[in-house]
């Protein structure tokens, strides 16, 4: 009984195993109590970093819709002009001399690639969602209030789109169009 006993806290973290160890035979029933709070721990953190993943790539989706939308904002612009006229395109750090026929392209080229990452983060998103669901319903978890009161998914989404962050970290490119 008492092999069985040390077996068993070998699978246990290491500080726990060290506290444990200072109790009696006679304690089991806490011993148990102790590694299912140490499994529920583990659970709740897993859960919540599941959510921290699907918050970042909801957010580099919205971050990226709106480079899609700028883009779009500039083609529409450079369009009606005449291919020959200079204009001036932000790449990096660096402002760089083209004129809109050489512009014009690269700019359709990149929202075109923009649109294709945001596809790839949206089958991903799509991936994140059904895990964390799945690792819910495994795992009986309900996300509550602060009073205690289970909360939507509606609600939950709506708190966390509310402070966003897109364009803070985007790198600097743009497009300005000398008047001639």
């Amino acid at each position: 009984d008492h092999l069985r006993v040390q077996a068993h806290l070998c699978l246990v973290g290491q500080s726990v195993v060290h506290h444990l160890f200072t109790r009696s035979i006679g304690q089991r029933g806490n011993l148990q109590a102790d590694m299912a709070d140490a499994e529920e721990k583990r659970i709740v953190q897993q859960f919540n970093a599941m959510r921290q993943r699907l918050a970042d790539t909801m957010r580099k989706i919205e971050e990226l819709t709106n480079e899609v939308t700028e883009h779009e904002m500039v083609i529409k612009t450079l369009t009606p002009m005449n291919a020959d006229r200079k204009c001036f395109r932000l790449i990096g750090d660096v402002l760089v001399e083209r004129t809109v026929g050489e512009t014009l392209p690269a700019v359709k080229q990149h929202k075109d690639k923009l649109s294709e990452i945001i596809k790839t983060f949206a089958d991903s998103l799509k991936d994140q969602e059904k895990a964390l669901a799945e690792f819910q319903k495994l795992h009986k978890i309900k996300v509550v209030n602060k009073q205690g009161q289970p909360i939507d998914e509606e609600e939950e989404e709506g708190a966390g789109s509310s402070g966003s962050g897109a364009g803070s970290s985007r790198q600097g490119q743009g497009v300005l169009v000398q008047k001639q």
